[in-house]
């Protein structure tokens, strides 16, 4: 009864609001390209789509840009490092360290590295948004 079993192990057929519920994020998801509980968490829904979308660009992409800023030539193994640091800095700033009997301070340092990485990771972003299309 494999096929009954979601991956997280709720069973379909004890929870039929589940497979409503779903039905209705998927359909919301196709037509508008978003769900509602997507909107709940957006940041969590960046950092853990962004990577992966990516992460697909740098395998299967058949185009870099043309050029730097400055006028100098980009390469295609220039245009993979600065998709992979983007990936490395959305992933590192997703992490998380759920052990909060470390105290405050340790969760502060914590969230202060993270801050850093998703800082980085968009300030790339912002630099290279218009070059982001395959």
């Amino acid at each position: 009864m494999a096929i009954f079993t979601k991956p997280n192990g709720r069973r379909l057929y004890y929870m039929p609001k589940v497979w409503i519920n779903d039905i209705k994020i998927a359909w919301q998801r196709a037509r508008m390209g978003y769900a509602y509980i997507d909107v709940w968490e957006i940041d969590t829904w960046f950092l853990d789509i962004m990577p992966k979308m990516l992460t697909h660009l740098k395998d299967y992409g058949m185009s870099y840009p043309g050029f730097h800023e400055d006028g100098t030539e980009f390469s295609p193994e220039e245009w993979s490092k600065v998709i992979s640091e983007m990936i490395e800095c959305f992933e590192k700033a997703k992490e998380q360290d759920d052990d909060c009997g470390k105290g405050a301070e340790y969760l502060i340092q914590t969230f202060t590295i993270r801050d850093a990485y998703k800082n980085k990771g968009l300030e790339m972003f912002k630099e290279h948004f218009w070059n982001l299309w395959d």
